[in-house]
Parts: structure tokens; C-alpha cells; sequence
């Protein structure tokens, strides 16, 4: 299944990703309210959603080495994006 995202103005979301580049576990810190709200999508480069998350870490252990997007998604709208680097 494939949902349309949508964009949004908000620029007081900040979205920082560590460790990265990772090898087994992605964390993510997100300076918003209501950060449980959040669900984030891995999507690799070619923009194919590889896979959808609710948690602040994510098991990035079965990627493949490469480079990836991370989404956070709130209410069907795309806030902000980080890439992020699987070794």
C-alpha cells in the first residue's frame, strides 16, 4: 500500500538522527510536541518506501549499506526529512 504524503510549512519541527551514519540501530530526536503523534517512513533512494515506523528507534540492521531518507509524518502531512547513511 502507497499513501500520498503532503507538505507542510511547518519549519518548527527539527529532526536530528543518531547515530550517522549507523550500522545496526537509528535513533531519532525530534524537537516538536506531541512527538508520539509521529510515524517515519524509511525510504531509500530511489523513492521507494522501504518501511513504516512509530518508534524513536528504529532496527536498521537488515538495510542494505546506503544512503536513506527518514520522514516524519503527522497527520498524513510531511513535516521534515533527514538523510541518514546505513554502513
Amino acid at each position: 500500500m502507497v499513501e500520498e504524503l503532503s507538505l507542510s510549512n511547518d519549519s518548527s519541527t527539527y529532526i536530528s538522527l543518531y547515530p550517522n551514519p549507523t550500522i545496526n540501530e537509528l535513533n531519532i530526536s525530534l524537537k516538536k510536541k506531541n512527538d508520539d503523534e509521529y510515524v517515519f517512513y524509511v525510504v531509500d533512494m530511489n523513492g521507494l518506501i522501504i518501511n513504516k515506523y512509530t518508534d524513536m528507534k528504529i532496527d536498521v540492521s537488515s538495510l542494505s549499506s546506503g544512503k536513506y531518507i527518514l520522514y516524519a509524518v503527522r497527520n498524513k502531512t510531511h513535516s521534515v526529512s533527514k538523510k541518514f547513511i546505513k554502513k
